[in-house]
């Protein structure tokens, strides 16, 4: 259930005892409705006195099941206003999305009254149920009562899931399926109308201008789409022509839809994509529609003109002015960081399709990696017999070969794809007549998914073991990504990285021969200044550092000592006080090279 806020006057009040409790009074309209929103939008609509509802259409629920024939009975995790029908304001957030555990959706009987009682059924091999579909579905419904009166709704479109739901009825014998309903998780209300989903960051304004493309030009930096959106018709004098209730606000870079307003009876409904800043735009954008709308938003439009510009005070003209000069200025300037963006992506794709690609894309740009790191002679293997297994890349060393295999694959790595490369090596072996050839499978795990949430690392301990066997090296390109970077911080040189892969097992990119100096006990300075206790190792006035926190590595450069108050150049033992040109963290261990 809501809070029912009580309605405050309209008017402000001229209180003479305590004037800033009168500002603090919440306006009783328009009434906002907010699903799915950060809180940060509410955060701002409520200090503008708004009056705000949050509300959720349902999130995602973890719902593990090990075989088949098993389910689970849940509730669907909508909840929205039992009063929706009297607000003015909807607005949704389609890309918000939770993850709850099976326990808080699940259907408890406790409680029941009468002999029978209803859920939503979840079924194997199904490991996450989707709610958002059903409280699409219930808010359409429901938003009909809103869309009847002056109006404003605002849906933040995202990709669009088709979800069929099994309604069980759980008597006395047991339960039994009595309805199915096919939901989109899109069709929030009757507003949105035919899509397809289609995913860009390229967003522009519709080449026909609107009241509305001031405010949409400041917000669109850094937005998306998932939807795209077709003009609807309607038969008018004998031919089908565009509907007038459509009118395109934002298009893509091919001048397909992905954002417009459509009138529904009193009502005025707007799709628009993922944009940044969501919280200012809708102050904009209201303060925008009380020209229009002023029963909504009595407030906004109240004494509008003073602020307009049309009577302006003295300076206020040349102020104005400053301030597009500035906005224009800072278009330009995103502009140019916008296309520095690009051709840093441009420049290093390679790195980018090391984390996302497959195939002969993932092979070209692991290869280029290879060449980066040192390996010149690496080469693409083109031309692969269909009938006999072939590396995807050689590199010649001296003495040597190294081959490699490459995939890209959605999952983890099954054990004949890490141990294919073994059977690879043994014929190069053979060919050559030596024993001199070393093997690497490279791979691009999980590669839907952001490296950082990925299985790391993805092989179990039977295929390390095996790969420990055969000789061979099992690593992952997110490893060789991090490695990168590992290398331009001086943590590792190029030339022991490449000796790194040609070990056994699983290959981990590391410092080389490293010795423990001690553990940070305290930082002072913003961690610039460290406290260390020496165990016998010594370190000097310009000594590189190796920090270990959290399981990785970064370097530090020592650039004073003091030892008991005293400046020195080195020292071997005892409690010293170490200057340091970047900051670290209490509790991280220092190693020093061999």
């Amino acid at each position: 259930m809501i809070d029912k806020m009580s309605k405050q006057g309209m008017s402000p009040q001229q209180d003479e005892v305590s004037p800033p409790l009168v500002t603090l009074t919440v306006n009783s309209t328009p009434k906002v409705c907010l699903v799915d929103m950060e809180a940060d939008v509410h955060a701002l609509l409520a200090e503008k006195l708004y009056d705000c509802t949050t509300a959720t259409l349902g999130g995602d629920v973890s719902s593990p099941k090990k075989s088949p024939g098993t389910q689970s009975f849940l509730r669907p995790l909508v909840k929205l206003p039992a009063n929706l029908h009297e607000f003015h304001v909807v607005v949704v957030d389609l890309s918000k999305t939770d993850v709850v555990d099976e326990s808080e959706a699940r259907a408890e009987l406790k409680g029941t009254s009468g002999k029978t009682a209803y859920a939503i059924v979840s079924s194997y091999p199904e490991q996450v149920f989707n709610s958002k579909g059903y409280g699409s579905e219930r808010l359409s419904r429901e938003i009909r009562e809103v869309t009847k009166k002056e109006s404003i709704v605002v849906v933040f479109a995202a990709e669009n899931h088709s979800i069929r739901y099994d309604l069980a009825e759980i008597g006395m014998h047991g339960s039994k399926v009595v309805e199915r309903l096919d939901c989109d998780t899109l069709r929030v209300c009757d507003g949105v109308r035919d899509f397809k989903n289609k995913f860009g960051e390229r967003v522009e304004l519709y080449k026909e201008e609107t009241r509305f493309h001031p405010v949409l030009k400041k917000y669109l930096d850094g937005a998306t789409y998932e939807v795209v959106f077709s003009h609807p018709t309607v038969w008018k004098s004998g031919k089908y022509e565009p509907d007038e209730n459509f009118i395109p606000l934002l298009t893509n870079a091919i001048g397909e839809i992905v954002g417009y307003l459509a009138f529904e009876d009193k009502g005025a409904v707007f799709v628009l994509p993922q944009i940044t800043r969501k919280s200012d735009f809708l102050i904009e954008l209201f303060d925008n529609l009380a020209a229009i709308f002023p029963g909504v938003f009595p407030y906004n439009g109240m004494f509008g003109w003073l602020d307009d510009g049309s009577y302006p005070l003295p300076g206020e003209q040349e102020i104005r002015k400053a301030r597009i000069d500035i906005e224009e200025k800072y278009l330009a300037d995103i502009a140019g960081n916008d296309a520095a963006i690009t051709k840093l992506k441009d420049e290093y794709s390679f790195l980018r399709v090391m984390l996302s690609g497959t195939g002969e894309e993932l092979v070209s740009a692991v290869r280029d990696y290879l060449v980066w790191l040192g390996f010149s002679s690496a080469e693409a293997m083109d031309e692969h017999s269909e009938d006999v297994l072939e590396e995807d890349i050689q590199v010649q060393l001296d003495p040597g070969l190294l081959v490699i295999e490459v995939k890209g694959i959605g999952g983890t790595s099954k054990d004949k794809e890490c141990a294919q490369v073994a059977k690879i090596k043994n014929r190069r072996q053979e060919e050559r007549r030596a024993w001199d050839v070393s093997a690497l499978y490279i791979v691009n795990h999980q590669r839907y998914v952001s490296p950082k949430l990925r299985v790391n690392p993805p092989f179990t301990s039977n295929q390390i073991k095996d790969a420990h066997l055969d000789k061979r090296g099992l690593i992952t390109t997110y490893q060789l990504y991090n490695a990168y970077f590992d290398i331009l911080r001086g943590l590792v040189t190029k030339d022991e990285v490449r000796k790194q892969l040609l070990a056994f097992g699983h290959v981990e990119i590391v410092p080389p021969d490293l010795v423990e100096v001690g553990t940070i006990e305290e930082v002072f300075q913003q961690g610039r200044i460290a406290i260390l206790k020496l165990g016998g190792a010594m370190i000097s006035v310009g000594t590189k550092l190796y920090v270990l926190k959290n399981n990785v590595y970064d370097v530090r450069h020592v650039i004073g000592l003091q030892l008991n108050g005293v400046d020195v150049n080195e020292a071997t033992d005892g409690e010293v006080g170490i200057q340091l040109n970047e900051a670290v963290k209490k509790g991280s261990r220092i190693y020093v090279s061999a």
